[in-house]
């Protein structure tokens, strides 16, 4: 069953794609088979013709063109088959060193187009890594790989596992997907997402970039990227930014953004909440809104605004609230003054840590200043102790003249003011 339904596929793939003769020919393959009758052989021998390519397997077309021949006939008729690539590699390696025996065409051809595993392996799994795999259809990469996989010596279930690892992402991670070990397992998936209408690489998301939109430059700085009315030199704005944590000990907290967990590092010189490409791409965050930022060395850099606010969770908090993609940002996320103050957490300087306002000690507190109301006495002037005696009547009101003047006189003054009078 299974190699009735890449059968279809595979040989519409080679015809179009792979053999030049067949194409020239209208898909007819008559004329690539030459019929020759074996001199002094009661049997007719059909021998194909070979181009060197890698799908043809030399060894068994060796053993075709020598059927029913002598040596000397072999060699003439395994020459005048040779089409394409082979026919350029036989002219040159003639050129160098004659080949005028069957026994030296047949080396030849072993060497040169003889593969061994090794050769199979690297030649599978680099058809199955190769970035420009998305241009054919997803069928005809099914059809082409397992082709390549058979010719090893790799079990079925390890050719399997390595198509479906290379297939869109949405397939290899459905269930049947997932379960699927033999050729015939293989075989059921390409029928029922063909019949679903799923094969297929799905629509490549195109990366977005600056250059979609009309550069804006700005009037009051000369740069790209924003206008006059919003530039931050200008409002003297300036949203300092890390984009690397600077110190031993950066403050970092554990949380998610759409679901994708994150390490995000804080840092209050930083306003909103900020992503780098890699992350906004793993959390599926689109945006297109043009959004400049200024780091902490004082260079300006464009960012993306998001689309749709993002859920945004940590330390037991959910908020949405807008994210600024940074493509070039070395941090994966970074947690700003209003994503923290919106959470209503802040930074415990003494534990180094993020907790909620409410759960501070009481030693980390600030503690409120007494302010001084008046009525004070002489006693709080020189630390000793106030007595009814020596305490200053609170009917006298401000006596701060009077003050001075006795703080003034030297020790054999004192009684001559006009306050001990």
């Amino acid at each position: 069953m299974m190699f009735n339904f890449v059968s279809s596929i595979r040989q519409n793939f080679l015809r179009k794609f792979c053999n030049p003769v067949s194409a020239a020919n209208n898909g007819d393959s008559s004329s690539q088979i030459n019929s020759v009758a074996a001199s002094g052989s009661p049997q007719h021998v059909e021998a194909p013709q070979f181009h060197g390519k890698r799908w043809e397997e030399v060894s068994s077309w060796l053993a075709t063109v020598k059927s029913g021949l002598t040596a000397e006939e072999a060699l003439d008729r395994g020459i005048n088959l040779l089409r394409g690539s082979a026919k350029v590699a036989f002219l040159v390696e003639n050129r160098k060193k004659k080949i005028e025996t069957w026994k030296a065409l047949k080396m030849w051809a072993t060497e040169r187009f003889g593969k061994d595993e090794g050769a199979k392996l690297v030649e599978f799994h680099g058809f199955l890594s190769n970035p420009s795999k998305e241009k054919m259809p997803l069928s005809t990469f099914i059809a082409t790989a397992l082709e390549i996989g058979l010719e090893t010596t790799m079990s079925n279930i390890s050719i399997v596992k390595g198509i479906i690892a290379n297939i869109p992402l949405k397939l290899r991670r459905m269930p049947e997907a997932e379960k699927a070990k033999t050729l015939d397992d293989l075989s059921l998936l390409m029928e029922n997402w063909s019949a679903q209408g799923k094969l297929s690489w799905g629509e490549k998301k195109e990366p977005k970039t600056f250059s979609d939109k009309p550069r804006k430059k700005c009037n009051f700085c000369k740069k790209t990227g924003h206008t006059e009315d919003v530039c931050r030199k200008k409002s003297s704005k300036v949203n300092a930014l890390l984009c690397r944590a600077s110190g031993s000990h950066p403050l970092r907290v554990e949380g998610e953004i759409n679901g994708r967990p994150a390490s995000m590092l804080v840092d209050t010189g930083a306003k909103g909440l900020y992503v780098s490409g890699r992350t906004a791409e793993e959390a599926d965050i689109d945006g297109s809104t043009p959004h400049a930022v200024t780091v902490a060395d004082g260079r300006t850099t464009e960012a993306l605004e998001s689309d749709k606010k993002v859920l945004l969770s940590f330390k037991d908090t959910n908020q949405k609230t807008t994210a600024i993609i940074m493509p070039d940002l070395t941090e994966s996320v970074i947690l700003g003054r209003e994503p923290l103050a919106k959470a209503k957490l802040v930074i415990d300087t003494e534990s180094g840590e993020i907790k909620k306002k409410n759960s501070l000690t009481p030693g980390n507190r600030r503690k409120r200043k007494k302010s001084f109301k008046g009525g004070a006495d002489i006693g709080a002037l020189d630390t000793q102790e106030v007595t009814l005696e020596t305490a200053l009547p609170s009917t006298l009101g401000d006596a701060r003249k009077e003050l001075k003047a006795v703080l003034s006189k030297n020790e054999f003054d004192v009684g001559r003011t006009n306050v001990m009078e």
